[in-house]
């Protein structure tokens, strides 16, 4: 009897491990006080959606969608005054608000100093859409406001604007519709390229080991294969937006 006890209790230490191993933040969760029971999922989101988008930054992806779930998650929550709460919805705010933004335009500042001029101004674009994401409270902050000076001497257009053109005379109809062409055609490639970064995002965050009964490694080895298709499948996407 010795013999199969331990092989049980084996089993159950290692699909437990397995478990944990998927969901780092949820037993945080069950320990903090809301006013209202009802907003448990929105803390529940708060909670796995700051790790996604960490997890993606510390990836060097695109932590964009998980920062736009973690600001939603962090607005149905405004008001709590638990002090726990109070600790990740500022933590919140700094991932969403600065640190995920920030993140995505400078590995994207960086893509575009050594690209294409058509991929430099999609690049531009998107790291312009980036800054715009920055809370007010971080605007004047020193790392902010150094990516602001790269993105203006590399992405003069942005700087320029759209107003000053006339001196050309004639030629100049033709050059700023041709312009504007490229813009648009730009902006449906980075539109088409964040849509793949969604993707992407609930691809992989599906890909969980919770609640398996084999071994640590089968466990692991799924979920590896998982997140390697989900890899697969951004790289098809972004490589039909034209990438």
């Amino acid at each position: 009897m010795l013999g199969p006890m331990r092989a049980l209790l084996l089993m159950m230490l290692l699909a437990s491990g397995c478990r944990r191993s998927s969901e780092p933040a949820s037993a945080a969760v069950p320990a903090l006080a809301l006013s209202d029971p009802a907003k448990q999922p929105a803390l529940r989101d708060l909670v796995q959606d700051l790790a996604t988008a960490r997890a993606a930054i510390a990836a060097g992806k695109s932590p964009v969608y998980a920062c736009e779930r973690l600001a939603v998650a962090a607005r149905e929550l405004a008001g709590e005054r638990d002090e726990g709460v109070m600790k990740l919805l500022a933590d919140a705010e700094t991932v969403y608000g600065h640190e995920g933004p920030m993140a995505w335009a400078e590995t994207k500042i960086k893509e575009a100093e050594t690209s294409s001029v058509d991929v430099k101004t999609s690049d531009c674009a998107t790291v312009k859409e980036m800054l715009n994401r920055v809370s007010a409270k971080f605007k004047d902050e020193g790392r902010v406001l150094e990516l602001v000076k790269r993105y203006k001497s590399l992405c003069p257009r942005a700087r320029s604007g759209g107003g000053g053109g006339s001196s050309r005379g004639g030629g100049s109809s033709s050059s700023s519709s041709s312009a504007a062409a490229e813009r648009a055609q730009q902006q449906q490639r980075s539109d088409c390229r964040n849509r793949c970064d969604r993707a992407a995002w609930d691809c992989s965050s599906r890909c969980q080991c919770g609640g398996c009964s084999t071994t640590w490694e089968q466990c692991n080895n799924i979920c590896n294969t998982c997140r390697q298709g989900c890899d697969q499948n951004e790289r098809f996407c972004k490589a039909a937006c034209g990438d």
